[in-house]
């Protein structure tokens, strides 16, 4: 067994962390919005009815709010629910991979300089791209959507690769 000590860039720490911090959070408004739109949708617990006032009867599937006088309310919150349903599927297939793709970049940069540089411009990107992901989604914003999501995945791999070199890097030592 070899030890190494890891040797990192702070700049690269802390814009890794304010991504990690960034993304975090965008998924917790993301996930509120879901809150919201399934207590319009009529999609809570039943017992959850208690909590607001003026809101369609809940049943799990908002079933009993379609029957309802707020019909195309209710419609718009569903698709709004599902609209935001798949905004927290796709960040759970990709912003938390690509966590552990952007922290391990960031623990092997080692004492290769440009290897510091690349990580921050990645991680940038990768922060950027996925809250623009998220907000094209919420919009109806095609093809910026997608445009946004390669640029995640591309700047992802790229880090992998840093990632990889860094690793390689430090069984020479």
């Amino acid at each position: 067994m070899t030890t190494i000590a890891i040797a990192s860039d702070a700049t690269a720490i802390l814009v890794t962390v304010i991504v990690t911090v960034v993304l975090h959070l965008k998924m917790f408004c993301n996930a509120l919005m879901t809150g919201h739109y399934r207590f319009a949708a009529g999609g809570r617990p039943p017992e959850d009815h208690i909590l607001r006032s003026g809101i369609p009867t809940q049943d799990f599937h908002g079933a009993a709010a379609s029957t309802s006088a707020q019909d195309d309310s209710v419609r718009a919150a569903k698709a709004s629910l599902d609209r935001h349903l798949r905004i927290l599927a796709n960040d759970n297939e990709n912003v938390l991979p690509g966590l552990f793709v952007v922290w391990a970049s960031a623990l092997t940069i080692g004492t290769r300089d440009w290897a510091a540089t690349f990580h921050i411009v990645c991680a940038a990107v990768f922060g950027f791209s996925r809250v623009a992901h998220s907000l094209c989604y919420a919009y109806s914003k095609q093809p910026w959507r997608t445009v946004f999501w390669a640029l995640a995945l591309v700047a992802a791999v790229a880090m992998g690769v840093n990632a990889i070199i860094g690793a390689v890097e430090y069984t020479k030592l």
